[in-house]
């Protein structure tokens, strides 16, 4: 009966066909070896083949575990799900498969971060999951939704809030990423803003991205941050870290607000930033509310960009790396218990290749008490009426008068790109006379300090002036905030 059980089971002709390769498979087993099964054996009639023999139950439990391993080896069980479709591999040379190993695995998608766990913003960058996240995405933060911005908008890296986020958050836009970091390298940065423009593929390769796997990690040279001073001496401030695209300028401002306790004068100023510094300027909030932290964009087009510009006064500034502004004995500036500093930085980048990291850092040293007796005033003086037609060579200047006795203490220059000379000459007698300050380099003015002060009676002053070569433009060059198509002739310094 169990044999014509068997057979019953085995009816459709399969014992009859596939019985003697299965007993070779049994006795083999035992020689320690597999054969190769003939073609025309299919898995089923096989396994059949292998239950229905009539050898001793262990002998047949061997021969199903060989037979199993042959199938395995054969590639006829898987142990993939049933009709689970094959997941697709992006192109190794894939821009955004190179930006999701060397940017989001390497930066952005630890698990505190952007992990699928953590979520940090509702957005996971963990590989499969990260370009769904991103590309025709709305963000999570409010003021971005706001400006119509999505977390990648093909086409438009000026639009996408993945590029602001890597290269300077406005007003409440949150916090510069990867978090906790000075910020990606400039290299990372071309290469994710050269993938946005292009259309934001997942698959292709964009001609114009840097190359992540074979460049250097860093392409800019190295900047150091100056070390805070120490509570008792000093505080420091900063702002950025922010990029700048490759060929262009950028300005923004940032406001930082400190507690200081009560009598708090400085007598020394130390700022330090990179290479490609325009100018870079310390203002003290005086009046109203400051605007919100955060960078903003400087854009002269646009009239909220001159919100508040009276209700601010000049501290100090450079458009050199470094500068230390130290004044005379028993001279400083008193700061207020609740100061909010606007900080203006402005970089201009004249690689046409990379971005460039701009951050500055400014160390303020407060004076001994009771060591202060002369309060330090801003000298800042700026001549509106500039114009230099197409190809013309002109100086263009203005008088200061002082409306009292001065004791002028330090003073530097301003110019943009055309500015081939500055200089600063005394009004004695309501005369041109002495010299007392040149320079003619636009982007790297030197600041003269008078000690003892250079005095400056009442109704006497100073004559300020730049000269200008218009020798590349089609049009006149006015007074403006480019660096590139308009010109400035400001005089700055101190006084008491």
């Amino acid at each position: 009966m169990a044999r014509t059980g068997a057979r019953a089971h085995c009816a459709g002709g399969g014992i009859a066909r596939h019985r003697s390769r299965a007993a070779v498979i049994l006795q083999c087993q035992h020689r320690g070896r597999l054969p190769e099964v003939a073609r025309g054996c299919t898995p089923s009639a096989l396994m059949q083949s292998i239950i229905c023999n009539r050898f001793h139950a262990e002998n047949t439990m061997r021969a199903l575990f060989v037979a199993v391993i042959y199938l395995f080896a054969a590639g006829l069980i898987s142990c993939t799900k049933k009709n689970q479709p094959a997941q697709p591999e992006a192109p190794s040379d894939a821009t955004f498969a190179m930006i999701q190993a060397q940017v989001f695995d390497a930066s952005c998608s630890s698990s505190s971060c952007h992990s699928t766990q953590t979520r940090a913003g509702g957005l996971s960058l963990v590989a499969g999951e990260s370009y769904a996240n991103l590309v025709n995405v709305d963000p999570a933060n409010e003021q971005a939704r706001a400006k119509r911005w999505q977390r990648v908008m093909p086409g438009k890296p000026d639009s996408s809030f993945l590029m602001k986020k890597l290269t300077g958050t406005g007003p409440n836009e949150g916090s510069l990423m990867p978090w906790g970091t000075s910020g990606l390298s400039s290299i990372k940065i071309d290469a994710m803003r050269a993938w946005i423009k292009a259309g934001a593929s997942e698959t292709a390769h964009v001609a114009d991205a840097p190359d992540l796997y074979t460049a250097p990690p860093e392409t800019e040279p190295a900047f150091v941050p100056p070390a805070s001073p120490p509570p008792d001496e000093g505080f420091q401030v900063s702002v950025g870290p922010f990029y700048i695209e490759p060929g262009k300028e950028r300005e923004i401002y940032s406001t930082v607000n400190v507690d200081l306790p009560a009598d708090y004068t400085i007598n020394r100023i130390v700022i330090k930033q990179p290479e490609g510094s325009h100018h870079f300027i310390v203002y003290r909030w005086k009046t109203g509310p400051p605007p919100p932290a955060g960078i903003r964009d400087f854009d002269p087009r646009l009239p909220s960009s001159f919100e508040g510009i009276l209700n601010r006064e000049f501290v100090g500034g450079t458009q050199t790396p470094e500068i230390t502004i130290e004044f005379p004995e028993g001279v400083g500036i008193p700061l207020p218990t609740n100061v909010t500093f606007d900080l203006n930085s402005h970089f201009v980048n004249t690689n046409g290749k990379s971005s460039l990291k701009a951050e500055v850092y400014v160390n303020f040293y407060r004076a001994p008490a009771g060591s202060v007796i002369h309060r330090a005033k801003v000298l800042f003086e700026n001549n509106l009426f500039i114009d230099i037609p197409p190809g013309a060579t002109k100086t263009e200047g203005a008088n200061w008068i002082a409306g009292r006795e001065t004791h002028v203490i330090a003073l530097s220059s301003h110019m943009h790109r055309h500015g081939k000379r500055f200089k600063i000459s005394r009004i004695q007698n309501n005369q041109i006379g002495e010299t007392v300050y040149e320079n003619l380099e636009w982007d790297n003015p030197h600041t003269v300090y008078f000690n003892p002060p250079l005095v400056i009676h009442q109704g006497d002053g100073l004559r300020y002036e730049g000269t200008y070569v218009n020798d590349d433009k089609p049009f006149a060059l006015r007074f403006g905030f480019s660096a590139e198509d308009n010109e400035m002739c400001i005089m700055t310094g101190y006084y008491y």
